[in-house]
């Protein structure tokens, strides 16, 4: 019994099962009254935090699962896949999307307008962590037009976005608006901002100014400064805990019972905006959950000020953007040349080489 063979079709059979499923999901959101939407959460970043339905996220899981391990690139911290083409600053070569992404990823951004119908996007960038595992600070760079969308699977995680803190001081002042929310570069004075551990070790020079809670099935969009200047990444850690700078998340209902007699026992519902003038660190927004906009696309309680998150053992996001140049658009069953494969080899290479973390050493 060749059992090589079995799994193989096993697997071809698990994949045609989660296409069909996507495939039957994307038109049913198509003609579907009641849709997902973004929550705009300023300075170029939004959320929506049901952007996949329960069953559209196996669905995906199933379709990922049966993607051959070798295609994959084996990192410290975690394991990525190029979906779309190679980047590469020449041009990039693009290929087709898996088509379960393209109808219930790329279909949908577009359709909630988070990408324009003439260019949507057309590369993904596939994570999967470790347990506890995160992503260094960085910038996703000139090789894709200043729009990134993270749809998030099988697990949360609290993703940061930092300026330095020399551009935090020449903008600090602009926390102080009034404005309810800091707009893509504004400061976060005080402990709020204030890296922990051995991201803190590493990037000395950075300082958080605010933070998103990704939930499973979210999708988060973010374009113009939140894309060019700020840099973004998620800490190593078992446990998140939600920060006052969580731009998705509401003050708790009651103060802890430790805090001094003076203060009061409870918060308003929603603060005053006069009391957010010279606040030392950027005031919460939302805070009452977000409104369901329909039983399929049912979003998870907004998360307080001061909850613990823990991360699951794996968890996975797909990063969708717009490639800038391409150089060369393969198709879905073209055979290249000699010369040809070993150009596309020649750019993996390149892209292997520019990815921070270092994949690790086989064998």
């Amino acid at each position: 019994m060749d059992f090589q063979a079995m799994l193989k079709a096993e697997k071809a059979r698990a994949k045609a099962e989660s296409a069909a499923t996507a495939a039957a999901a994307a038109a049913a959101f198509a003609g579907s009254q009641h849709l997902p939407v973004f929550n705009d959460l300023g300075g170029g970043i939004a959320i929506c935090e049901a952007f996949l339905t329960d069953a559209e996220q196996r669905a995906l899981t199933t379709s990922i699962d049966a993607i051959p391990t070798g295609d994959w690139a084996e990192l410290t911290q975690r394991r990525l896949l190029n979906l779309g083409g190679v980047p590469h600053p020449s041009g990039s070569w693009s290929e087709p999307l898996p088509p379960d992404i393209t109808s219930l990823c790329v279909a949908r951004l577009t359709q909630l307008s988070a990408f324009p119908p003439e260019a949507p996007p057309d590369h993904v960038l596939l994570n999967e962590y470790h347990q506890g595992a995160g992503i260094d600070p960085h910038r996703d760079g000139p090789l894709f037009l200043p729009t990134a969308a993270i749809v998030s699977l099988e697990g949360d995680a609290v993703m940061e976005f930092f300026t330095e803190q020399q551009q935090q001081q020449q903008t600090g002042a602009a926390v102080a608006s009034g404005s309810g929310v800091p707009s893509a570069g504004d400061a976060c004075d005080g402990d709020d901002g204030a890296l922990s551990g051995a991201m803190a070790a590493r990037h000395p020079a950075l300082v958080a100014v605010r933070s998103v809670l990704l939930r499973a099935g979210s999708c988060l969009v973010f374009r113009g400064e939140a894309y060019t200047t700020l840099r973004h990444g998620i800490a190593d850690a078992a446990v998140d805990i939600v920060q006052p700078h969580c731009a998705n998340a509401r003050m708790p209902t009651a103060l802890p019972a430790a805090l001094p007699a003076a203060l009061p026992a409870a918060l308003p519902a929603a603060l005053p905006a006069a009391l957010h003038a010279g606040a030392s660190s950027p005031p919460v927004l939302s805070p009452e959950p977000l409104p369901v906009p329909s039983p399929g696309f049912a979003p998870a309680p907004a998360p307080a000020v001061g909850d613990r998150v823990a991360r699951p053992p794996r968890r996975r996001s797909l990063t969708l953007r717009k490639l800038a140049n391409v150089a060369n658009a393969v198709g879905a069953f073209e055979v290249l040349g000699i010369e040809e494969e070993a150009e596309r080899l020649r750019r993996r290479a390149w892209w292997l080489g520019s990815i921070s973390e270092k994949p690790r050493p086989v064998g």
